[in-house]
């Protein structure tokens, strides 16, 4: 879900649209220049990728 979650805010980022967060009882908008650092803050969250070598197959 948190692999999910960084996908989402990165594609607000690079489309430059702000993402809408529950705080403190209201609902606020956080901007792309506030989403870098909480994208940087999450670090990679262990997200690997899968990969095969070409010569062996997917099982």
């Amino acid at each position: 879900m948190q692999r999910g979650v960084r996908k989402a805010l990165i594609r607000h980022i690079h489309m430059g649209l702000p993402v809408v967060e529950w705080r403190d009882g209201k609902t606020v908008y956080v901007y792309p220049a506030e989403l870098k650092k909480l994208v940087g803050a999450m670090g990679r969250g262990g997200a690997r990728r899968r990969t095969v070598s070409k010569n062996r197959k997917r099982s």
